[in-house]
């Protein structure tokens, strides 16, 4: 993978480097064909793209922060005892620690995502979660060992991190459709405001980058979208399970992140009017991946610290 410039981020986040898209390698036209250099570039870079990850490394923290403030004092009190007591969810080494650690635990690699056809209505875990696991049942799996009081103290801070981040990922919709082979969006090039990008790296990173312009620290800016939870909104938002959020992120994949995205190898530009589109469906999915990760933590610890 090609090391790309790094990016700017508040000082006091660091963000380690990782590729995060490539630029067209040239500029002018292809002499003969008169092709714009926005679609030969995406023709000669379609298959260097990077794979992307989960939500990107801000949405994961934004994530992480908003279950914070929907903690219960058990939970608040379980989570101490296995961090520390100055340690947060919301900090990288958690939010983003099943990202950093699956070059060495290649046994993880199918835990991130799930793949639901993109022409099928629900998640169906006979078709679309392989043996290796999916997002959906680790959800489950890593929320039973963190409750799990006999488990040793490593083993439940592992599945804390696991929980933490996955619930995330089952919220990112190309993390929940397969499109063509496509990779939940890895192998679909598109020129983003005149930049060659794969569309889920878009939804990674770029798409909420460009919605945190005022907030740029995630922290922020996931105080931000917390304030506007409302009560009606919390009731509503934390009902279902992993099986039935995959489900939701997997029809806001069809009917928006691949809306206008036709299948053909050379796609039409997105710009402004995609990021408008598509930024409040994130926002909401980012709120609500945040109050259902609350109230999964909230019950996996519940009675472990009463008095």
């Amino acid at each position: 993978m090609r090391n790309l410039p790094a990016m700017k981020h508040p000082p006091h986040y660091s963000v380690p480097a990782r590729s995060r898209g490539l630029k067209p390698a040239y500029k002018g036209r292809m002499e003969g064909r008169l092709i714009p250099a926005c679609l030969a570039g995406a023709l000669f870079l379609a298959l260097a793209l990077p794979t992307a990850y989960g939500w990107g490394r801000e949405g994961h923290v934004i994530v992480a922060r908003i279950a914070e403030d929907h903690l219960t004092s058990q939970a608040k009190a379980g989570i101490a005892a296995l961090l520390g007591a100055q340690s947060s969810i919301a900090g990288d080494a958690v939010a983003n620690w099943a990202d950093d650690i699956r070059p060495h635990r290649r046994e993880s690699k199918t835990w991130h995502y799930v793949n639901i056809p993109f022409g099928a209505d629900h998640y169906d875990a006979k078709r679309d979660c392989p043996p290796a696991g999916c997002v959906v049942d680790r959800i489950g799996h890593f929320a039973r060992v963190l409750a799990d009081k006999k488990a040793g103290q490593e083993t439940r801070v592992e599945a804390l991190k696991f929980l933490v981040h996955f619930v995330g990922d089952v919220h990112q919709p190309l993390h929940c459709i397969e499109r063509d082979n496509d990779r939940g969006g890895n192998e679909c090039t598109v020129i983003f405001f005149h930049e060659v990008r794969n569309l889920h790296w878009i939804w990674d990173d770029e798409l909420i980058r460009r919605r945190m312009h005022l907030y740029p620290d995630p922290i922020a800016f996931a105080d931000r979208l917390d304030k506007r939870i409302t009560a009606t909104q919390t009731a509503e938002f934390t009902k279902g399970d992993a099986a039935s959020w995959a489900g939701e992120s997997h029809r806001a994949a069809r009917e928006v992140a691949y809306a206008g995205v036709p299948t053909t190898r050379i796609k039409p530009p997105l710009a402004e009017d995609y990021v408008r589109h598509c930024g409040p469906v994130a926002e909401n999915l980012l709120m609500k991946a945040g109050l259902r990760l609350a109230r999964m933590l909230n019950t996996a610890f519940e009675g472990e610290h009463s008095r």
